[in-house]
């Protein structure tokens, strides 16, 4: 199964002191033992912009930020822009695919009740065949400390794994799945109603809050498994957690297959929310291509079935493979209102679509990547931020270029539909709006960070001393006083500056509690005209 889950989202999870980005997981950094190297993602390296990019490290005269970032001026400043919470108009958010239970557990504690012991030679393998390439990849992933997410093949081991996880004192259930996280967040808001799509059994419906309806109950439940470490933490005498994070996996047919897709386009005109959100799509990587080509032009004719009022937004996750990468670059991104992604996807879709036009019919014609130029970018900096994993907190003036070319390549100027990009990375995160298709990215943006902060950190308040603020290293001065603003080509952006847990206390579904808020402030404008719809009338009372 393709790498997802930010803290993200699943997009910040870590702490303040390490400065850990788990948003993503994919394929970890690797450097020198002094650190002083970077080698990032070595299927981006044969990009020679790119390559610089996920390889710069910082001269020795860089200037250092001239103010301390203050967690107490931050928090104000994301508070008065977000405005008054309670004035959030009432809307309707239907919420597809992916639903499941997660099992969370402390991976050493489940490993060792098992007797399973860390690989000798740890390994990212693709799929898992077998325990013993359970062992490998946890080994890999927990040694780099970054978070993962895959598929176990043997339905009858699995069975076996989420049973001897449930005989643990330690182990909770909750409500999983990147679609069921983001409608469970929205349903938390006041007056927000939500409709949910996907494979949702008895057991999963009981956790569910009210506020969520259901169409049609499934006979049975899946389920994921979520191992969490500490940063720190041993696993055997050798293997030590580079930084806290989890590592995911399940055997999940009905969310690998999209089974709910067929329900989208009726439940739509049936329930007529205002905003449609999906999710999973990365799910049906590790299907043949054939099938997975299928299924995404399923998911495409279901959504172009979708009134024009109705805002869609897709909620991206890491996928290894670049060819399915181009598939959801050609057909789904340009042909949705609105995204949601963190630093690793960013990079994952822009190094899949440079590497190559993702239409072969136009091959000879204008490339998409032709706007896609890391290399006068860097050459713009007079110094590159240091990072130990540059992927993981790459310098705002780059992440710049990326969005404005996503916005050039599947916008209203390349003639697709896509008028908004919710970026979130541990330091910053960006809105970009083009004002005729998305209003609200001001509060947004910062709508995300408080959400991301009250969830890590378990505090309604966002109480200043459990947190450090971020902010770019690159953008010297930038003290978390402001949030910035800039405009290009059709598109306002807006960058708010983030509040990172010291102790975080939950690292499962930040990014999907970062894009829920998001789009929880978000105005579609085509949705304004509205007529004659239960929500207009409602509002109207």
């Amino acid at each position: 199964m393709a790498t997802r889950r930010r803290g993200g989202g699943e997009a910040v999870v870590g702490t303040a002191d390490n400065a850990a980005v788990s948003s993503a997981g994919g394929r970890p950094a690797k450097t020198t033992s002094n650190g002083s190297v970077v080698i990032v993602l070595a299927a981006v390296a044969a990009l020679g912009g790119l390559a610089i990019f996920m390889m710069a490290t910082r001269s020795p005269d860089a200037a250092p930020a001239t103010t301390t970032p203050d967690p107490l001026t931050t928090r104000q400043v994301l508070f008065e822009a977000v405005g008054d919470e309670a004035a959030v108009e009432r809307r309707k958010f239907l919420v597809g695919f992916n639903a499941a239970i997660d099992v969370v557990v402390p991976a050493v504690e489940l490993m060792d009740s098992l007797g399973l012991k860390p690989a000798p030679t740890p390994k990212d393998n693709p799929t898992l065949a077998h325990t013993t390439a359970l062992t490998e990849t946890l080994s890999f992933f927990m040694m780099h400390g970054t978070a993962a997410e895959r598929r176990f093949d043997d339905a009858e081991a699995f069975e076996g794994l989420v049973a001897g996880a449930r005989q643990l004192a330690s182990t909770s259930l909750h409500p999983g799945g990147n679609a069921v996280l983001m409608g469970r967040y929205l349903a938390s808001q006041a007056g927000q109603e939500v409709v949910m799509l996907g494979p949702i059994g008895p057991s999963l419906k009981e956790l569910l809050p009210e506020g969520v309806s259901v169409p049609g109950l499934q006979e049975r439940d899946e389920h994921h498994l979520i191992l969490e470490y500490k940063t720190g933490e041993a696993w055997g005498p050798q293997l030590r957690a580079a930084r806290a994070n989890r590592f995911i996996f399940s055997h999940d047919v009905a969310n690998a297959e999209l089974q709910a897709l067929p329900q989208l386009s009726a439940q739509v005109h049936a329930s007529r929310p205002d905003i449609v959100v999906l999710s999973g799509v990365h799910m049906l990587t590790e299907l043949e291509p054939v099938t997975r080509d299928r299924l995404v032009g399923k998911l495409l004719a279901e959504i172009r079935l979708l009134p024009s009022n109705v805002g869609v937004h897709l909620e991206l996750a890491s996928i290894a493979d670049p060819a399915f990468w181009r598939v959801v670059a050609k057909q789904l991104i340009p042909a949705v209102a609105s995204v949601g992604l963190n630093e690793q996807e960013l990079l994952d879709l822009a190094h899949a679509v440079a590497g190559g036009n993702p239409d072969p019919e136009k091959q000879g014609q204008k490339q998409q990547d032709e706007a896609f130029d890391f290399s006068a970018a860097v050459r713009s900096v007079p110094q590159l931020p240091s990072a130990d994993i540059v992927v993981q907190h790459p310098p705002m003036v780059l992440t710049r270029e990326v969005l404005a070319w996503v916005a050039g390549a599947f916008g209203p100027l390349a003639g697709g539909k896509l008028g908004r990009i919710h970026f979130h990375s541990l330091k910053y995160h960006i809105v970009a709006e083009n004002p005729k298709i998305w209003r609200g990215a001001r509060a947004e943006a910062a709508a995300g960070v408080l959400a991301c902060a009250r969830q890590a950190c378990e505090s309604p308040t966002v109480e200043p001393s459990l947190y450090a603020v971020r902010t770019p290293d690159i953008e010297v001065g930038w003290a978390g006083d402001e949030l910035r603003t800039w405009s290009d080509a059709g598109f306002v952006y807006q960058a708010a500056p983030v509040l990172v847990c010291h102790n975080p206390t939950k690292t499962v579904g930040l990014g999907d509690a970062i894009s829920a808020a998001g789009l929880n402030r978000a105005v579609y404008v085509a949705s304004l005209d509205k007529t004659n719809t239960p929500t207009t009338k409602q509002k109207q009372k």
